[in-house]
């Protein structure tokens, strides 16, 4: 999530998605002495939650309806914390199984 843009749109697909018990989504954001995307490129929009990061983890996560008010926001969590999570195809590109 490179702009305002593409959040918002990852923001409103993760918010419609039904799943019980699912509150916070895996978004290839990682620290590894910086906060940078899995592609390597710096993070450019910040949507960190209130006293995020909190150093508690290497591993970011957008929340659906974790803490109260914090519905898109990031928060960094430990890499054993199983979530489910989002990921970016190059266009033309569909998933496979």
């Amino acid at each position: 999530m490179e702009t305002e843009a593409e959040w918002l749109f990852v923001n409103n697909k993760i918010q419609r998605i039904s799943a019980p018990g699912i509150d916070e989504w895996h978004i290839g954001l990682k620290n590894e002495g910086t906060w940078q995307w899995v592609s390597g490129k710096q993070v450019e929009i910040k949507k960190w939650q209130v006293g995020q990061p909190s150093g508690d983890g290497n591993f970011a996560a957008m929340s659906k309806n974790y803490q109260p008010e914090s519905q898109g926001l990031f928060n960094d969590l430990n890499g054993l914390s199983p979530r489910p999570f989002i990921c970016e195809l190059p266009l033309g590109e569909t998933a496979r199984p």
